[in-house]
């Protein structure tokens, strides 16, 4: 069985622990998409098709990670590309 990748997760604001990935960083926005839409953790779940524990835990930064088919159910759910989940902040002179 093939390991998924994983991709660390935001905290209970929507803000993701900073990924360094060298020129930059990488930060996840599921809290933004969820809120653009209106929609609660039960809604998010529904239209996910995950559980309410899990969106919780994702909106909540107590998970370390996420499945790259959770990122595909959040692309399905809200019509957004995987790119549109992910937010790259260029590192800046002083970090």
């Amino acid at each position: 069985m093939a390991v998924m990748p994983v991709i660390p997760i935001a905290d209970a604001k929507g803000n993701m622990p900073n990924v360094d990935i060298g020129a930059g960083r990488v930060a996840l926005r599921i809290a933004h998409i969820i809120e653009a839409d209106g929609h609660s953790v039960r809604q998010a779940a529904i239209a996910t098709g995950l559980t309410e524990k899990t969106i919780a835990r994702l909106l909540s930064g107590k998970a370390n990670s996420i499945h790259l088919d959770t990122v595909a159910r959040f692309c399905k759910a809200y019509r957004i590309r995987p790119g549109s989940l992910f937010e790259y902040r260029p590192r800046g002179r002083h970090d």
